[in-house]
């Protein structure tokens, strides 16, 4: 009988010593995610979107874009520019694979926010918004 109890002393001590240790496991986990929130996600400054595009564009698209459903694929954006607000008409747009905006629809102008590429091969979507968006009243 007193190694049985012996035993029991021994499992019990076990059992708090576990899960203190699991307790303070947790703890450090959540201490390390909460650190990781803290750290900047990204290099870039928060601006805004008029200064950071290097393209301000009113586009009447040609067709319906779904561009609120992320693809695996870079697709091609098209349509007729109606005015160019800032810097030069793009000869691409692309709506990058992987990312979403607000759809297009087809012959509803909006204005497009664009960044181009570093190899200059065209310009990819930041932004997408109603096309009064930013008109002073």
């Amino acid at each position: 009988m007193r190694v049985f109890s012996s035993l029991v002393l021994i499992g019990v001590v076990a059992l708090a010593w576990s899960s203190g240790t699991a307790t303070a496991q947790y703890q450090t986990e959540q201490e390390r995610e909460a650190e990781r929130l803290r750290l900047p996600t990204h290099e870039f400054p928060v601006v805004p979107i008029e200064v950071a595009a290097d393209v301000i564009i009113v586009l009447k698209p040609h067709a319906t874009f779904p561009l609120h459903l992320p693809a695996p694929i870079d697709r091609f954006v098209y349509g007729d520019i109606v005015r160019i607000e800032k810097g030069v008409q793009p000869k691409v747009i692309v709506h990058k694979r992987n990312s979403f905006v607000t759809p297009l629809q087809a012959g509803v102008p909006r204005k497009l926010f664009l960044k181009a590429f570093p190899d200059g091969s065209g310009h990819y979507i930041i932004g997408n918004f109603p096309e009064w968006y930013g008109d002073k009243p």
